[in-house]
């Protein structure tokens, strides 16, 4: 299998180049998240992203692109712009990963699953009101579970450095008040998973 990269510009490859030593040196997934951090809050700075990664090309309001996917695909780095106003459904990753804003506003809602009695639960553990440069971190279980839902007028548009190959994972998605899952799959809108 061969890398894929998806996007070129001076500000990205950089960026890639610092990730990939990080993988490289941290195995960890927490060791990792801390050093990709700043790396990431540097690249959000930029003015690095072409119009087409921005756009919302999905009728369920929000789209995911394959910037970079390794080897081995057990890295991928997206762009996930959500339309104005659009709440995605609670959903896992089941990897970690740190997630920045590069265009926009959005709140990003932290849930936690919980068994109450044989029943499945969900409770916000946190809410993160985000603007461009923010960062946060994914970390299953408890940093795992998240909703998002873009506040601004444009859409919001995040980066995401994962653990896996995202666009390519069968993942779930959870209703609030039940707590039960479903299957959800949020697919590259510009590359296939062959």
């Amino acid at each position: 299998m061969t890398t894929d990269l998806l996007l070129e510009h001076r500000a990205f490859d950089a960026f890639l180049l610092e990730a990939q030593g990080v993988l490289t040196r941290a195995r960890e997934p927490e060791q990792r998240l801390k050093a990709l951090i700043e790396p990431l809050q540097h690249l959000l700075m930029e003015d690095f992203l072409a119009p087409e990664f921005k756009a919302v090309s999905d009728d369920r309001g929000y789209s995911q692109y394959l910037l970079y996917r390794s080897s081995d695909r057990n890295v991928a780095i997206v762009a996930l712009a959500v339309a104005p106003r659009v709440k995605m459904p609670i959903h896992d990753h089941d990897t970690w990963g740190v997630t920045g804003l590069y265009q926009g506003s959005q709140v990003s809602r932290v849930f936690r699953q919980e068994e109450s009695r044989g029943r499945l639960k969900l409770s916000q553990t946190r809410k993160q009101k985000m603007k461009s440069g923010d960062v946060a971190v994914i970390l299953p279980p408890r940093e795992d579970l998240r909703m998002v839902e873009a506040k601004s007028n444009i859409p919001a548009v995040s980066i995401s450095v994962l653990g896996a190959d995202i666009g390519c994972e069968r993942r779930r998605t959870f209703e609030k008040r039940s707590g039960h899952a479903g299957e959800f799959a949020l697919e590259y809108s510009n590359a296939s998973c062959r």
